[in-house]
């Protein structure tokens, strides 16, 4: 696993400068393709559909890809970002997360569908991906595995969604429990 940066007072330009391997999370399609300028680097990235579409239409903008919402575009436009990015993770709300992992070693491209559970009493959805992503990333720093992660993501955005708060007060290592989210395994045309 490529070590990855903190936060730091260094801009995101600066580590790209330097060579160093880093998670990007968007936040939203007018900063979605940035890191992607330098051509290198952006080992890991979560982001949604709408980003998605922003990453692959500035790394192919002469490809069309019909915006249908369903699994088949999120892989069309997984299979155009995965030339630039390691590990992809699409997060799609209440569908849950499709992971797309471009092994560089043997050249495959594994998706995965990791289906998430229906919450009711939702207080807040404002936090959930970024907890989701946070979960995820503690998850990775702990060496688990990738269905242990996406577990530890899903147990956190749902802490966020139960809340009022952006992210809960009370999110902690004490508070999420380490078992493996189900998935599918999808096929990439």
């Amino acid at each position: 696993m490529p070590d990855i940066i903190k936060g730091t007072n260094r801009s995101a330009e600066d580590d790209l400068k330097q060579s160093a391997a880093f998670f990007f999370e968007p936040t939203d399609r007018r900063k979605a393709a940035k890191p992607l300028k330098f051509k290198q680097n952006v080992c890991y990235s979560s982001p949604n559909l709408i980003e998605l579409r922003a990453m692959a239409d500035f790394l192919s903008p002469n490809v069309f890809i019909e915006k249908s919402n369903d699994l088949n575009e999120v892989l069309k436009l997984a299979k155009i970002v995965s030339n630039a990015v390691d590990f992809i993770i699409v997060t799609l709300g209440d569908k849950g997360v499709i992971t797309i992992n471009n092994s560089k070693r043997d050249g495959s491209v594994v998706a995965r569908l990791y289906p998430v559970e229906s919450i009711g009493n939702v207080e807040n959805v404002s936090g959930a991906g970024d907890c989701f992503t946070s979960g995820f990333i503690s998850g990775m720093l702990s060496y688990y595995k990738e269905s242990n992660n996406v577990h530890i993501g899903f147990q956190s955005a749902k802490y966020a969604l139960l809340c009022k708060n952006t992210v809960p007060f009370d999110l902690s290592t004490d508070t999420i429990s380490i078992n493996e989210a189900e998935y599918v395994t999808l096929k990439i045309d």
